[in-house]
């Protein structure tokens, strides 16, 4: 890498729709708190309601349709080459060091590479040359997939373009780790920092280590609107998953009828 190289135009973009629109606060509160000189706007991927932040811009693609399709419509909103992929209910937990993604962004651009996973460390795999953070890619399983990552643009429209739903469309990702005509790397050990968060949801409902640490930071979410239901496999466990999804389903018809006000920022947060 040629430390003096500048670095290519870049932002961010967080895949969502407006049924998790009310992780937004909490993204994006941990957002600004871990990571302050990311670069504005933010791109926020949803259907027709809005994030009430200045520092957000929210990409409203209409209704539901495949999860590659509504990425490839939110991309072509986006001008810039490069773009750091985030996960609506993957909240960040440590401070990102100014400089580490310019950095990554300037070496990926040199290598003429497609994807950089910002939090998967390769184990034992060798730098790409002398001083520097990625690790080339060349296994299916090596690649992690969907979690925080910087793309080239029109990889990741390619990758959409297929109009399939996100672990299909990862599946993909993976079989292009095959093909050389596609650069994906890791981080090496040597990169001074990876990034970290705290998965909240899964299967639609919170899960326990995201509502330990949103209690951790003083806040609390809607549990009627997300629910954290017993996971167990007996009946009555998944008799009552069953109910709230359901519930969950038909409250989100209704809001989607509804006209919606933008969705706020939490309250200890400002418009800056």
């Amino acid at each position: 890498m040629n430390p003096s190289s500048p670095s290519r135009s870049w932002s961010v973009i967080v895949s969502s729709c407006d049924a998790y629109s009310d992780l937004w606060p909490f993204f994006f509160h941990f957002f600004e708190q871990r990571w302050p000189q990311a670069p504005r706007p933010l791109y926020l991927v949803a259907n027709f309601q809005t994030f009430d932040h200045a520092g957000v811009r929210t990409l409203a693609v209409g209704p539901d349709r495949s999860w590659g399709a509504t990425i490839h419509a939110a991309l072509e909103k986006i001008p810039d080459e490069f773009v750091i992929f985030l996960l609506d209910d993957f909240f960040l937990d440590q401070t990102i060091p100014m400089g580490w993604v310019e950095d990554l962004v300037a070496q990926l651009d040199q290598a003429r590479g497609d994807f950089v996973s910002l939090y998967h460390v390769a184990v034992g795999g060798a730098p790409l040359a002398e001083g520097s953070m990625l690790s080339e890619i060349r296994e299916r399983m090596e690649c992690p997939g969907f979690h925080a990552g910087i793309f080239r643009r029109s990889y990741l429209m390619k990758l959409a373009a297929a109009g399939e739903n996100i672990w299909r469309t990862e599946s993909l990702m993976r079989d292009d780790a095959l093909d050389r005509r596609f650069k994906q790397f890791s981080l090496t050990a040597a990169s001074p920092f990876h990034l970290t968060y705290v998965e909240s949801v899964r299967g639609r409902f919170w899960k326990k280590n995201g509502l330990d640490y949103l209690k951790q930071n003083g806040l609390k979410p809607d549990l009627w609107r997300r629910p954290h239901p017993p996971s167990g496999d007996d009946v009555i466990s998944k008799v009552i998953r069953s109910f709230h999804k359901r519930r969950m389903q038909w409250m989100e018809r209704l809001r989607s009828k509804a006209h919606t006000k933008p969705v706020q920022p939490l309250k200890s947060d400002t418009h800056a």
